[in-house]
């Protein structure tokens, strides 16, 4: 038990480690928006873990920044996490003639 005054953001990484000690298999960290901060994604990240947080509403995410990037076939998307560089890996979409048709549909004459 700690006072309100004392940030809560600071006994989480612990709390995992002692849940850890205990033989608990934390792999995912799923928290409230106060937690999506940098010391607490860095330390999970650390940890093997993945942090799942809402974003917190700074002019960085009101501009899009959060957003994927995107070219001209499409906007990118998200194709797993390397956590040992820390970095998600992305692939761009497909560009729509590379898509084939459904099955049992017909493509009209002319792109035969």
């Amino acid at each position: 038990m700690r006072t309100a005054s004392e940030a809560e953001t600071t006994f989480a990484l612990p709390l995992i480690d002692a849940a850890r000690e205990r033989g608990f298999a934390v792999t995912v960290a799923i928290a409230d928006k106060g937690y999506d901060n940098e010391p607490f994604h860095d330390g999970c990240m650390d940890r093997g873990i993945c942090p799942v947080t809402p974003l917190r509403e700074t002019p960085a995410v009101k501009r899009g920044d959060h957003r994927p990037p995107s070219c001209e076939h499409g906007e990118w998307t998200f194709a797993g996490a390397d956590y040992k560089n820390r970095r998600a890996q992305v692939a761009s979409a497909p560009p729509a003639s590379a898509i084939p048709p459904p099955r049992g549909s017909r493509r009209p004459a002319s792109t035969r």
